[in-house]
């Protein structure tokens, strides 16, 4: 049967679309107010985010492919009326996976002091990540949870979560950093754990919320297990190798990615600091790690709303061998990714030290840096699509040998790059581009290769392209002249960009009319399910 919960593709895309919105909105309020604070700054950053790195490989490790996986599995047993069967699912996973979690929660709590000394060569680092420790058990959990809500596509309920944290997150981390700054005399270290430990508390506070949510709904859907048809029930053991096949495959891949991005946190530091000195080397890293990053991995939590919301709906295009629908479904999904990708990625290379002053004015280095890393955004854009395409067909291992080689690579062109003289830090963004750039091509052709698929790829950049550029240097040139306050012109500008790029995209028919019917249908799908849910 039907699951009467269901949402339509698009009306879920949008809702963790604007879930996404608010999440870097609010997480861009904390940063901003932390590299600003007087104390923090780039030295602070580089305490959190090299902790951070290293606590995003334990978080990989015990929770990352677990919204994918059961999302995934969740969704073919709901496509063909078997309730029970997706409830038995979700049951042994979050038996898994709290051990799993547990379990990553101790090794890193007990291994940090050798972590922090030997590996990011920060002793600050150790207390951080003692810090952060705890919230690994919870995100696990809390992950498993939003993957069967997903797999109901019932999207929404992730994107309240995801917002609901990030709320927590920002409020906790004001208030509390405010206090320890005016109580210690702004110690950067001190503030450094302390907005680790708001990260933690917010997690918590998540998994309340989340926990509280699922049984609210389970009690609603008990006319559903009542309704849901009979399949031969799979053991437990049967279970959890379909859920393991899946997850292992997509964690491993992002483990492998979060240990690229640890290849800057421990390369940056210890190839230069005997060049530049440790803190200075330590100031580079942190431009890198906090500000560089939160702006181009902006498009990246947009287009992730629509890289979540393609896994359970691909999978259940797929076990209904739909293949035109399918067809259809993946256009429409790279459309949205150029949409999103392509302005953001030149609106940032053209306007970077205008954004960089804009943000951090107490902290404004970084502008020729953010120029060059925004010219991945299209590259690794494009792969968070893909990837999401490759799960939902039950393709796992094409992403994980791909990034494996690409983490070789990393490493290789970082130790060749950075140490150059005049190059240094920019070596290690060149290295990533040409690395995202050989990541998407080569998906893109494995894509091709294992999928019938008709892409209308070559049009759609050319007109996404051609409009951005357009609006961009229309905002410029109209307000070229004007010579008021360089940040209420800068906002003014950005602000008629946008107006501008929305205006085009209907004049040059960006989205076709086969693209809007598509759209339209999931949302009528969506309203239709809702009203007869309310009756």
């Amino acid at each position: 049967m039907k699951n009467s919960k269901a949402e339509g593709f698009f009306s879920g895309v949008l809702a963790l679309m604007f879930s996404q919105i608010a999440v870097k909105l609010l997480g861009m309020i904390y940063s901003l107010y932390l590299t600003n604070k007087n104390g923090f700054g780039d030295s602070g950053n580089a305490i959190c985010m090299s902790a951070y790195q290293i606590y995003a490989i334990f978080l990989t490790i015990s929770s990352i492919g677990i919204p994918n996986s059961v999302s995934k599995i969740v969704a073919e047993n709901f496509s063909v009326g078997d309730v029970k069967g997706a409830k038995r699912v979700f049951k042994v996973a979050i038996a898994i996976f709290a051990l799993v979690g547990l379990s990553c929660s101790l090794i890193l709590y007990f291994s940090s002091d050798f972590i922090a000394k030997y590996f990011l060569q920060i002793d600050a680092a150790s207390d951080t990540l003692k810090i952060l420790a705890p919230s690994i058990f919870f995100v696990s959990v809390t992950s498993v949870i939003r993957g069967y809500f997903n797999g109901k596509q019932n999207i929404k309920v992730s994107a309240i979560i995801q917002t609901f944290e990030q709320l927590i997150k920002t409020i906790l981390t004001i208030v509390m950093v405010e206090f320890v700054a005016k109580v210690t005399r702004f110690n950067t270290e001190l503030m450094a754990k302390t907005s680790m430990l708001s990260a933690t508390l917010a997690t918590i506070f998540s998994f309340i919320y989340v926990v509280k949510k699922y049984i609210e709904t389970e009690k609603k859907d008990c006319i559903e297990i009542k309704l849901s048809i009979y399949r031969m029930k799979p053991t437990i053991k049967q279970i959890m190798k379909e859920i393991l096949m899946i997850s292992i495959p997509i964690s491993i891949s992002f483990f492998v990615t979060s240990l690229g991005n640890n290849i800057d946190s421990f390369t940056i530091i210890r190839l230069l600091k005997n060049k530049l000195g440790e803190e200075l080397a330590r100031e580079k890293y942190g431009i890198l790690s906090s500000k560089v990053e939160l702006l181009t991995t902006m498009p990246l939590a947009l287009n992730g709303a629509l890289a979540v919301a393609l896994v359970p709906e691909i999978a259940k295009l797929n076990s209904l061998n739909d293949e035109k629908e399918l067809n259809k479904k993946v256009n429409l999904s790279f459309l949205i990714t150029f949409f999103i990708a392509i302005p953001i990625m030149l609106g940032m290379n053209i306007y970077s030290n205008e954004i960089i002053n804009f943000l951090y004015p107490n902290a404004n280095r970084g502008g020729e840096l953010l120029k060059i890393a925004t010219m991945s955004i299209i590259f690794t854009s494009l792969t968070q699509t893909m990837t999401g395409i490759l799960q939902g067909v039950g393709k796992l291992t094409i992403h994980l040998k791909i990034m494996s080689v690409s983490m070789v690579l990393k490493l290789i062109l970082n130790f060749s790059l950075i140490p150059i003289d005049g190059i240094y830090e920019k070596g290690a963004l060149i290295s990533s581009l040409i690395c995202d750039g050989f990541v998407c091509i080569t998906i893109f052709y494995k894509l091709k290769k294992n999928m019938n698929l008709k892409l209308n790829i070559v049009n759609n950049i050319f007109k996404v392209t051609l409009i951005s550029i357009i609006s961009i240097y229309s905002g410029k040139f109209l307000f070229m002249n004007f010579y008021f306050n360089e940040k209420i012109k800068f906002l003014l500008e950005i602000f008629l960009i946008v107006i501008i790029y929305f205006v085009l995209s209907i004049v040059f028919n960006i989205f076709s009319q086969m693209e809007l019917n598509i759209a339209s249908k999931d949302l009528k799908i969506s309203k239709k399910l809702k009203n007869v849910e309310n009756s």
